[in-house]
């Protein structure tokens, strides 16, 4: 239905390219994306605009970001992107883009319109002391900025930032 890659074959490829990123020494992002009030959408308008909704969505990435970012859904509402070559400011600007595009872009269903919106978490690849190393840590904190984006009034970008005192807890 979204025509992105599933979570598996998302794991695959993006611990292939966060090897690359380290070995080369070049920037690497990661972007998450939760669609905003997904489940109420599904229940005023069904699950066949849900499906349109996620498809739409899926359509956006595809059309904004490069064909070599790797692009995912990962479960439910949620999607995940590597975005190879990118550091964090520039994943900041391509995540706010595709936010507005998908706020912008209206979805008809059954004779009326639905307007959604989305939240996105940006974290980088970094080899500081408390940086985050692998695919894992890299989506743990990209997942921890959009909670903190959706607990903070949703449709918005959030860039992960370390604590100034990092523990090893914080990287977990």
């Amino acid at each position: 239905m979204s025509g992105l890659l599933n979570r598996r074959a998302f794991f695959q490829q993006g611990n292939t390219e966060v090897h690359r990123a380290q070995r080369y020494d070049q920037a690497l992002a990661v972007m998450m994306l939760d669609i905003d009030h997904f489940k109420q959408i599904n229940d005023q308008h069904g699950h066949a605009a849900g499906d349109r909704v996620i498809s739409t969505v899926a359509g956006i990435l595809n059309e904004v970001l490069r064909e070599s970012d790797i692009k995912a859904r990962i479960g439910g509402e949620e999607f995940a992107v590597v975005l190879v070559q990118t550091p964090r400011n520039k994943a900041l600007h391509l995540a706010e883009r595709i936010r507005d595009e998908i706020q912008n872009t209206p979805i008809g269903s059954q004779g009326m319109t639905v307007n959604i919106t989305a939240s996105f978490g940006i974290a980088e690849l970094t080899d500081d002391a408390n940086g985050a190393t692998t695919l894992d840590q890299l989506l743990a904190r990209a997942d921890k900025a959009l909670y903190w984006g959706k607990n903070n009034g949703r449709n918005r970008v959030t860039g992960y930032t370390a604590p100034a005192t990092a523990t090893e807890e914080d990287l977990l």
